[in-house]
C-alpha cells in the first residue's frame, strides 16, 4: 500500500542581509553574532546595526574637516588665520648716521710763531658738536645697544703743520669705557688724509631728546693739537672730519619706537558647513571669533578688525558691528623691569556679548571677511623696548560651537535585506509565511528627540512599505540630561518596540533589496513655552539600533512510503 503522507511543518526563517562593521555596544554589535543562526520557534534574526555618531554627524557635512573637540568632547567648527608681526617691520633698520662738518677753518692768518718753539705742541682747536641721529619714521630712541656697527672717521687737513685729533663722547661707552679716538696728522704737506673703522659691536649709544622732544641728538667732542712746524696757518687751510656710523643692528633699543599702522589680516573664509545634502534646520547659539595674541614687544599694540562681514546661502550679507570698547583692541606688552625678553598674552573674544555676532547664528553661513589692522602705540606717546628677537604673533579663530537647536535634521543608514525565495530545495512565496514581525531595539544617547522609520525598497530605490505609519512613526525620547546643570547626557534612553507584519506588507515586501533606517533629529522642547531648547554636543553622544526579523513559515512536504 502506498500512503501519501502530507506533513505541515512551522519554522522560522532567517533573513540574510550584509551589515557594515561598527564600534557598538556589545548587544549592538554584529561581530559578537554567529551570523548562521539556528532558529527557533519566537526567536529573531538581528539583520541591521548602526550608529548614528554626533561627530560622525558633523564630519560627513565637514568635508574641510574643521570639527575639532575640547578636552571634555565638546564638539566645535573651527577656522583660523594668523600673522606677525616683527621687528624688521616696526623698526626696520637704524640709518646711517652721517656727521660731517668743517672742523677747522680760521678767517685769519695765524702765525706759527704763537704756538712756541718748532716741535711745540698746543691745543689749537677745542669743539663740542651736537649731531641730530637720523630716524628711520618718527621714532625716538634715547639708548641703543648696538650688535653691529661701524664708525668711519675719515679726516683730511690741508695745515701744513702736523697735529692730534682726538674725538671722544660720553654718549657712547665702547668696551665699557666712553668712546675716545685719537687720529695722528702725521705729515705737514697740505694734503694729509686718513680713515679709522672701529667695530661698534657690544657699544652702548645715548641719544637726547629733552631739548627737541621730536628730535634725537649726540654730542661728539673734538680737541685738535697743533705740531709746530713753523708753518702759518692760511685762512684757505682747513681740517675737514666725516664721522659715519654704518650698518648699524641694535640688540636692544629703548624708547619711543613710534607710530605703526599695518595691514595683518585681509581675509575671506570659506564654510562647507553643512552642505547640500543637509536636511532641516539649525540654530546656533554663540558663534565667535576668538583673537589670541603672544607680544614680546615692550610696546603696546591696538588691533583693530574691520569690515567683518557674514555671507549668507541665499547670496545676502550682514555686517558686525562691535561694541566701541573693543573698536581698537589694546594689546599687552612686557614690562621693561622684570618682563624683557618675555612673551605676554591678550586673549579677546567677539561674541554675542560685545557684538551682533548672534546675527551669524544659522548654517546657512556660507563665509566670513574681515581684516586687522596693528597699530603701534595707540596710546601715544609712551615708553618702549625693542629687541632684536621682538615679535607679536596673532591668531584669529572663528569658532561656531555646537550649542544648538536642531529641528528636523534627517539621517539615513541603508542595508541590503533579502526575503530568502526558498528553503533548500523548496521554492518560497508569500503564501508560505504564516506570520513576520520586525523588532527595533535601540539606544538613544543623543540630547535630541529621534523619530525613527524603516523603509523597505526595491532595486530602483523605489519605497515598497515601511515599518511605521507615517501618523505613528516610532518617537524615541532624548537620553537623560545631567541635573546638575553641565547639559550631559548621563544615560541613554532604551527602547524597544516589535511590528507584526501583516500578509498584505509581506506581497509589498518580497521583492526589495534594501531597507534604509532614517532618523530625525530634533532639540526636545521647551516644557513651558514649547519652544526647541539649546543643547550641547559631545563626541561620545551616538544613537544606537538594531533591527530584527523574524518568520513563522508553512511549507507541504510530500513523503512517500509502499509496504
Amino acid at each position: 500500500m502506498s500512503i501519501d503522507t502530507i506533513c505541515n511543518r512551522s519554522i522560522i526563517l532567517a533573513l540574510i542581509i550584509t551589515v557594515a562593521g561598527c564600534t557598538l555596544p556589545d548587544e549592538f554589535n554584529p561581530d559578537k553574532y554567529n551570523k548562521t543562526i539556528e532558529w527557533e520557534p519566537g526567536i529573531s534574526a538581528p539583520i541591521a546595526y548602526g550608529e548614528f555618531s554626533i561627530k560622525d554627524i558633523l564630519t560627513e557635512f565637514d568635508s574641510s574637516g574643521f570639527v575639532s573637540e575640547d578636552d571634555s568632547g565638546f564638539l566645535y567648527f573651527a577656522y583660523d588665520t594668523d600673522a606677525s608681526v616683527n621687528i624688521q617691520d616696526v623698526l626696520p633698520e637704524l640709518t646711517n648716521q652721517y656727521f660731517t662738518h668743517v672742523f677747522f677753518q680760521s678767517p685769519v692768518v695765524i702765525p706759527s710763531a704763537i704756538w712756541g718753539a718748532p716741535g711745540d705742541t698746543s691745543i689749537l682747536y677745542t669743539q663740542d658738536k651736537t649731531f641730530k641721529f637720523s630716524r628711520y619714521g618718527d621714532e625716538r630712541l634715547d639708548s641703543i645697544i648696538l650688535k653691529a656697527g661701524e664708525a668711519v672717521i675719515d679726516i683730511s687737513s690741508s695745515i701744513q703743520n702736523r697735529g692730534i685729533l682726538t674725538i671722544h663722547s660720553n654718549d657712547l661707552i665702547l668696551g665699557g669705557q666712553p668712546y675716545m679716538q685719537t687720529l695722528v696728522v702725521s705729515d705737514a704737506s697740505g694734503s694729509f688724509t686718513d680713515q679709522v673703522i672701529i667695530d661698534l659691536a657690544g657699544s652702548i649709544l645715548s641719544l637726547d631728546n629733552t631739548t627737541h622732544p621730536d628730535t634725537t641728538y649726540m654730542d661728539l667732542n673734538f680737541d685738535f693739537y697743533v705740531i709746530n712746524d713753523e708753518n702759518d696757518i692760511q685762512p684757505s687751510q682747513m681740517v675737514d672730519i666725516m664721522n659715519t656710523f654704518r650698518n648699524l643692528e641694535f640688540e636692544k633699543a629703548f624708547g619711543y619706537a613710534g607710530s605703526f599702522d599695518s595691514l595683518l589680516v585681509d581675509q575671506s573664509m570659506d564654510f562647507d558647513f553643512l552642505g547640500d545634502d543637509f536636511e532641516g534646520s539649525v540654530s546656533l547659539q554663540n558663534p565667535q571669533i576668538n583673537i589670541d595674541v603672544q607680544n614680546s614687544f615692550g610696546m603696546k599694540f591696538g588691533i583693530k578688525m574691520q569690515d567683518i562681514e557674514g555671507r549668507f546661502a541665499d547670496g545676502s550679507t550682514t555686517m558686525i558691528n562691535l561694541d566701541p570698547t573693543i573698536d581698537t583692541i589694546v594689546i599687552n606688552a612686557p614690562d621693561l623691569l622684570t618682563q624683557v625678553g618675555e612673551t605676554v598674552p591678550t586673549i579677546l573674544t567677539i561674541d554675542s556679548s560685545n557684538s551682533n555676532m548672534a546675527d551669524l547664528a544659522t548654517t546657512d553661513l556660507r563665509g566670513l571677511d574681515f581684516s586687522a589692522r596693528a597699530i603701534g602705540n595707540p596710546l601715544g606717546d609712551t615708553s618702549n623696548f625693542l629687541l632684536d628677537s621682538s615679535h607679536m604673533d596673532l591668531t584669529l579663530e572663528v569658532l561656531v560651537p555646537m550649542n544648538l537647536k536642531i529641528e528636523d535634521v534627517v539621517m539615513k543608514d541603508t542595508f541590503e535585506f533579502e526575503i530568502p525565495d526558498s528553503l533548500g530545495e523548496t521554492e518560497l512565496d508569500p503564501e508560505n509565511f504564516v506570520s513576520m514581525f520586525v523588532q527595533l531595539d535601540t539606544k538613544n544617547g543623543l540630547p535630541l528627540e529621534v523619530e525613527v522609520q524603516v523603509y523597505f525598497v526595491d532595486s530602483l530605490w523605489a519605497v515598497q512599505d515601511s515599518l511605521f505609519d507615517d501618523s505613528n512613526r516610532k518617537i524615541l525620547p532624548s537620553g537623560i540630561l545631567d541635573p546638575g546643570g553641565s547639559g550631559k547626557v548621563i544615560t541613554r534612553n532604551e527602547e524597544s518596540v516589535t511590528v507584526t507584519v501583516d500578509r498584505d506588507m509581506i506581497e509589498n515586501i518580497w521583492d526589495v533589496e534594501n531597507i534604509i533606517f532614517e532618523a530625525s533629529l530634533q532639540t526636545t522642547p521647551d516644557e513651558t513655552t514649547g519652544d526647541p531648547e539649546f543643547v550641547k554636543l559631545y563626541s561620545g553622544y551616538s544613537l544606537y539600533f538594531k533591527v530584527a526579523a523574524g518568520a513563522e513559515i508553512s511549507i507541504t512536504l510530500e513523503d512517500s512510503d509502499s509496504k
